[in-house]
């Protein structure tokens, strides 16, 4: 280190909130996996394992304030948010204290409270600054997940503007 050169010290808390979050994201879906083979999650299930850093790397950029919506892998969209875990999960099981009350499933989780205005079954997301908070210039992403014949992906690509 140079005279002159400051240590960012926030730099660290920073990266290992950011791993932190990716490993709940593993761990989440490692669960959910468990959970879908045992028939106890309602309907099918899309998981992000193996891409929690696209919705980390995303969410991080993003003010607290502003909007998200997912794809249909959103369980990693939502809880790099700052959706409840607990909350998450009871809403793949279909109960009444999910999320959603039970009824949204693995595709379609909203939780308005972090700015997740949805999780949908296209192949593309975007979050924007919300309408009060105008100050600096809005923020787009977008996610494809172009697939092999295995439907699993095969290169993910983000764009932003």
């Amino acid at each position: 280190m140079t005279v002159g050169q400051q240590i960012d010290t926030e730099a660290p808390a920073a990266y290992l909130d950011r791993y932190g979050r990716m490993l709940l994201i593993r761990r989440f879906e490692t669960e959910m996996q468990r959970l879908f083979l045992k028939g106890e999650v309602h309907g099918t299930t899309h998981l992000c394992a193996g891409q929690e850093a696209v919705p980390v790397g995303v969410c991080s950029a993003l003010e607290p304030d502003d909007y998200l919506a997912g794809t249909y892998r959103g369980h990693g969209h939502a809880l790099a948010k700052g959706t409840d875990p607990d909350a998450l999960l009871a809403e793949m099981l279909g109960r009444a204290t999910g999320v959603c009350g039970g009824r949204a499933g693995s595709m379609n989780v909203i939780d308005v409270d972090h700015g997740l205005v949805g999780c949908f079954g296209s192949s593309g997301a975007a979050s924007r600054r919300r309408p009060e908070r105008r100050s600096r210039p809005s923020a787009r992403a977008g996610w494809r997940w172009p697939c092999s014949a295995t439907g699993r992906p095969t290169r993910a690509t983000s764009t932003s503007a």
